[in-house]
């Protein structure tokens, strides 16, 4: 019935607590679980004085998602679950339902 399941994490436990979840569910359908992460990103106009430090910060962040994204894919995977990871910017809610 289901082919990919969702799960957006923050990095918070709270998140990560749906994983075991989707997990098991995911082993019972067949199904890949897609993990998202939606990095906020401070607006770089907050750094007018100095939009080299926004977008050096801006820059940190994206990366700290794709290595968090990265860390997750291979805890799940070693698990023998089938799994992919994305991250997006925009606002949370609009972005998940973009991407279900």
């Amino acid at each position: 019935m289901y082919k990919k399941i969702l799960v957006p994490l923050d990095g918070s436990s709270l998140a990560e607590a749906a994983l075991p979840h989707a997990q098991k569910l995911a082993k019972s359908e067949n199904a890949e679980i897609v993990i998202l992460r939606i990095p906020m990103t401070p607006n770089e106009r907050l750094f007018s004085r100095n939009i080299l430090t926004g977008s050096k910060i801006t820059k940190e962040i994206e990366e700290e998602s794709k290595a968090y994204i990265k860390a997750e894919l291979l805890k799940l995977s070693g698990r023998g679950t089938m799994v992919s990871g994305i991250t997006r910017d925009g606002p949370v809610a609009e972005t998940i339902l973009a991407v279900a």
